[in-house]
C-alpha cells in the first residue's frame, strides 16, 4: 500500500516493515519527550530508554492486521496501527472489536494524522481508543472524527508515568 498525502505530494504511506521499528521508536521518543515532558517526572526519561518504545513498536507490528508509517524521503514523519480491540489485558472488556493503537505525527496541524486515521480506521469504521487525559489535543482530534468518551479509565505505566487515559469510542 503506498499512498500520498495530499495534493502536494506529501509524505508516502506504506505498511511498516521490521526495518523501520528504530526510526518509528526515535518518532515516538520524540513525540512523547514533546507533548508529555510537563506531565511525567524527569526521571521517567531514565527509567524509559529507547529500546522499550522499539519493543513497543515491534509488539504492534506482531499484532496489528494495519500498521503504516508516512516517509517523506528516508525519514518516518507518521506512524499508526490498529486492529482487535485489546482492552481484555486492562481487565476492562473491551467496548468495540477494534482499536486504534497508536497514531504519532511528528508535525502535528498538517492533516497527516488525518490521512493516517483514514487508512488505519476506513470509512469511519466502529472502533476504540485509548487517550492520555490531560492531551486535550489528541481528544479534540478523535471528537472530530467522531469517537467520544465513554467512561473507561486506567493508569498507563503505574509504576514509572502513571497518565490516566481515557476510553473513546465511535
Amino acid at each position: 500500500m503506498t499512498t500520498a498525502h495530499g495534493d502536494s505530494g506529501g509524505p508516502a504511506i506504506r505498511a511498516a516493515a521490521i526495518e523501520d521499528v528504530p526510526a518509528i521508536a526515535a518518532l515516538v521518543d520524540r513525540m512523547w519527550r514533546t507533548t508529555y515532558a510537563d506531565l511525567v517526572d524527569d526521571s521517567f526519561w531514565a527509567t524509559v530508554p529507547m529500546t522499550f518504545w522499539a519493543a513497543e513498536v515491534r509488539s504492534h507490528l506482531c499484532v496489528a492486521p494495519t500498521a503504516l508509517v508516512a516517509v517523506e524521503g528516508d525519514d518516518v514523519v507518521g506512524w499508526v496501527c490498529s486492529g482487535p480491540a485489546r482492552s481484555e489485558q486492562i481487565d476492562i472488556p473491551r467496548a468495540r472489536s477494534r482499536e486504534l493503537y497508536t497514531l504519532y505525527v511528528g508535525a502535528p496541524g498538517h492533516g497527516l494524522g488525518q490521512h493516517l486515521l483514514d487508512a488505519a480506521l476506513p470509512n469511519d469504521e466502529p472502533a476504540e481508543l485509548w487517550v492520555f487525559e490531560a492531551n486535550l489535543a489528541a481528544q479534540r482530534f478523535y471528537r472530530r472524527n467522531g469517537f467520544t468518551p465513554e467512561g473507561s479509565r486506567h493508569v498507563y505505566l503505574p509504576e514509572t508515568a502513571a497518565l490516566p487515559e481515557i476510553r473513546m469510542v465511535r
